[in-house]
Parts: C-alpha cells; structure tokens; sequence
C-alpha cells in the first residue's frame, strides 16, 4: 500500500489496461491491422508514463514533496487516459 489516493488510481489503472488489451486481441483477429496499431501505441504511451511514474516512487521522496506526489497522479492518470483511447480505438 502506498496511499489511499495513489492505491485507487493503480486499481484503475489495472482495469483500464485489462480492458484495452482484450479489446485490442479481439480486434487483431477481427479488424484491420492499422486500427490494432494506433491501440497498441495508445499502450506503449500508457507503459512509458507508468514506469515513469514507478522511477519517481522509487527514486523520489514523494510522500514529503505534494509537487513529485501530483506528478506520479499526473503520469498514472495519464495512462488510465491512454489505456480509454485505445479501448475505443479497438472496440
């Protein structure tokens, strides 16, 4: 457990990435590889703010700086974001 606040946003962040990535598998056996592309960029987005938001739990004292706190919100709610297009770009 990391926080209450931070500890919902990766919950739904799980979900998000649960639910594009059985999308985007249906999609690759149903639809055009161009619309499975643009979804699976949606992901890589999703995947690079979301190591970047672990780099600064890890290597940041960000339970004590509110400003490194908001910018792992930022890069997680950021992923959720990119998990939703890519969702509706498959689906």
């Amino acid at each position: 457990m990391l926080n209450k606040k931070l500890d919902a946003r990766l919950r739904e962040l799980i979900v998000q990435w649960g639910i594009a990535e059985r999308r985007i598998k249906q999609a690759e056996n149903a639809r055009a590889q161009e619309i499975v592309s643009s979804a699976i960029f949606e992901l890589r987005y999703a995947g690079r703010k979301v190591v970047d938001a672990i780099d600064l739990v890890l290597t940041e004292k960000w339970q004590s700086d509110d400003a490194i706190e908001e910018q792992i919100h930022a890069y997680i709610d950021d992923a959720i974001e990119d998990c939703v297009k890519a969702t509706s770009l498959s689906g």
